[in-house]
């Protein structure tokens, strides 16, 4: 009976601790290779047929299609310009200006990596529906009350935003150091 026992529980344990150097590896990988310009994060190489197994599984953990290479980069912000965490209770301004890109998108998700829900049923906005200044500059406003001009709402918990840059020349490689994607701000807090 003992040695059941004994064989049970080295199973049990063989099992967690695989199963935790598995979680603790594909964290690790999600931030590997990635490219920084201030909050934003672009992942880059795990694009169909050059993304590892952790890689693979980073992405299907958090739900998350990578663009291939010939199609654009995808940058995800889950803090504002300052460092500092993404809330949805807070408010926040997105400002920046034209962006190297055909076509760009930026979309709230929430904690559970889905598309931000909300009443009005707007997530994000792409560059051809944005009201922009005279000088080509634009901001938009995250926050779960009715701002003018540009506003995504948010609500519920969690707060991811993400910006997809389609046809940019950027795909080539991620050297370019006066990229200037935009800064997120944060305002009040509810």
């Amino acid at each position: 009976m003992r040695p059941i026992r004994d064989l049970a529980l080295a199973v049990v344990i063989a099992v967690a601790l695989g199963l935790a150097s598995a979680a603790v590896a594909i964290n690790q990988r999600a931030n590997a290779g990635a490219a920084t310009f201030g909050p934003w994060v672009a992942r880059t190489g795990e694009a169909a047929g050059q993304a590892d197994p952790y890689a693979r599984a980073a992405a299907a953990a958090t739900i998350d299609l990578p663009l291939g290479t010939a199609e654009g980069l995808a940058f995800a912000a889950d803090t504002d310009s300052r460092g500092r965490r993404l809330d949805s209770r807070c408010t926040y301004t997105i400002a920046g200006r034209s962006l190297p890109a055909r076509l760009w998108t930026i979309n709230a998700y929430d904690g559970a990596g889905l598309l931000m829900a909300n009443p009005s049923g707007r997530s994000g906005f792409h560059s051809r529906n944005l009201v922009r200044a005279a000088d080509g500059s634009f901001t938009i406003a995250i926050a779960a009350s009715p701002q003018p001009g540009n506003w995504i709402p948010i609500a519920g918990d969690g707060l991811l935003l993400v910006l997809r840059l389609y046809d940019t020349p950027l795909t080539t490689g991620l050297a370019p150091t006066d990229l200037s994607l935009p800064s997120i701000e944060r305002g009040a807090c509810r």
